[in-house]
């Protein structure tokens, strides 16, 4: 017995698929932290102490950088609004870069955390007090 299925019935799911947009940051750094908490409100991290996010889904973004004083790689964030934001420093803490950040109107950034525990390398941050128990 053979079965065939229409191809019509996988255009919804090949027609449903995300379509890409190239965006324009406004910095020619490297992002290496993303998340989307809806289709409009965007936050990214990345090399040379870079910030952006966005609130009207991509259309616009705001680049800001975390004043440290030192070049920091924004290895990851997390957020639970378009103001609210933790940002993680990845790279050894014996030379200052285990460190994390908050903003809670998404420009002025403070220093939460930071450590020099020699072995010390932070690679992710979540937002754990803002997520939804299942």
């Amino acid at each position: 017995m053979r079965l065939c299925i229409p191809a019509l019935l996988f255009l919804p799911i090949a027609a449903g698929r995300a379509q890409w947009v190239p965006q324009q940051s406004g910095t020619d750094a490297e992002f290496r932290g993303l998340v989307a908490l809806s289709p409009t409100v965007v936050w990214a991290s990345g090399t040379r102490n870079r910030l952006v996010h966005s609130t009207d889904g991509g259309r616009s973004w705001t680049l800001d950088t975390i004043p440290t004083g030192s070049m920091l790689d924004l290895r990851a964030i997390a957020a639970s609004s378009a103001t609210v934001a933790w940002a993680l420093s990845a790279g050894p803490a014996e030379q200052g870069q285990a460190k994390i950040f908050h903003t809670d109107d998404g420009v002025h950034w403070n220093k939460q955390y930071e450590t020099a525990q020699k072995g010390v390398f932070l690679d992710a941050v979540r937002d754990v007090q803002h997520e939804l128990i299942a």
